[in-house]
């Protein structure tokens, strides 16, 4: 119903209401007046007094948010709800599938991936076409995020800590949003639907192209959009120096890591330099006493691992101010190497802990 005050509003509403019991009686049902609610979809009325719409001496039960067919909806046409909800949702899944999506056992890195994109995103994006504004905002789009942050935390052996962009790379899937975004339009392609302006392909005949033809495009512009981010992204600087491109995990199906790896690729984890930053930790000098004990450190330099390390097997090389690690993840050997070298150096340095050296 639409009204242009309060009391066209009621009018017209309750002149609705018993236009739909009349036709109930003569069809021999009967509205649930206590199952049925009233909610403004846009506009502004005092919070305190919402319009009154009722039948026979009953007012209907004013409400702020309706699920209807999955989606849930606020006042305003307000998505708000339906991420908090969804998030909700997310956790309960992750936490029946983590059982057996574990740090350094399970499936491999490469069903994980089908898992999250198969599972989580389809949950995750369920009726996207009707909400994807939402997530065009500032608020809509860190909502969003924050529901692809919990699938993510379930799918990899990384720290809490780690940022949401370093874990899309790490794992290789695009950012929610964007994700969100081609669903939306993919739907309107498909039905025929006109494009507006700012959606992707809007410039582009896309009846002429052919659906195979737009997906393809879709994913350049969803590519497109997260390199950008990902090259200007202040978080997750340390995975930027091991991956740049944003297509290398899904070029390299083969690539996982273990959660000691973990701590190197993302300078999250056992390393003191990290831990005194959060104040668990009296010093952030390493136990040789050579330097700060950053994954960088560790990796290059440390003598405690010397017998551990193999720079050029790992594809690592010394520059002016420190060290290229641009390549060594290139390879699915130096990936391997890396992973052996993870979990031998922080088994040590876990020995190392006990006896109080570090």
């Amino acid at each position: 119903v639409e009204g242009q005050s309060r009391a066209e509003i009621e009018a017209l509403a309750g002149a609705h209401l018993r236009t739909v019991c009349d036709w109930g009686n003569s069809v021999g049902v009967s509205l649930a007046m206590d199952k049925t609610t009233t909610m403004l979809l846009k506009g502004r009325l005092s919070a305190s007094r919402h319009p009154s719409i009722g039948l026979n001496g009953v007012n209907l039960r004013y409400v702020t948010e309706v699920k209807y067919l999955g989606i849930t909806f606020g006042e305003r046409m307000c998505f708000t709800p339906h991420f908090t909800g969804l998030k909700r949702r997310l956790l309960g899944v992750v936490g029946q599938v983590r059982r057996i999506l574990r740090n350094e056992w399970g499936f491999s890195r490469r069903a994980v991936r089908t898992m999250y994109n198969g599972l989580f995103v389809a949950c995750a994006t369920y009726g996207s076409s009707v909400w994807c504004d939402a997530v065009t905002t500032v608020v809509g789009r860190k909502k969003v995020l924050a529901c692809q942050r919990v699938t993510m935390m379930g799918c990899m052996p990384v720290c809490r800590t780690v940022s949401t962009e370093a874990m899309q790379v790490l794992l290789g899937v695009p950012p929610l949003d964007l994700e969100v975004r081609r669903r939306a339009v993919l739907f309107k392609v498909k039905r025929r639907i006109p494009l507006l302006q700012g959606e992707w392909l809007a410039d582009r005949n896309v009846e002429s192209l052919g659906l195979s033809v737009c997906k393809k495009l879709l994913d350049e512009c969803v590519m497109s959009d997260w390199q950008v981010r990902w090259d200007t992204c202040l978080n997750g600087r340390d995975t930027y120096r091991y991956i740049r491109d944003v297509t290398f995990v899904g070029s390299r199906p083969d690539f996982g890591f273990g959660l000691s790896l973990g701590f190197l690729l993302t300078g999250h984890g056992s390393l003191n330099a990290f831990l005194h930053q959060r104040r668990l930790s009296d010093t952030q000098e390493c136990h040789c006493g050579l330097s700060e004990e950053t994954w960088e450190h560790v990796l290059c330099e440390c003598p405690s691992y010397e017998d551990l390390r193999s720079l050029s097997a790992f594809g690592v090389r010394q520059v002016r101010g420190g060290f290229d690690v641009s390549q060594a993840l290139s390879t699915s050997d130096r990936v391997r190497l890396l992973n052996e070298f993870a979990r031998s150096a922080f088994a040590r340095r876990r020995v190392l802990t006990h006896q109080g050296i570090v």
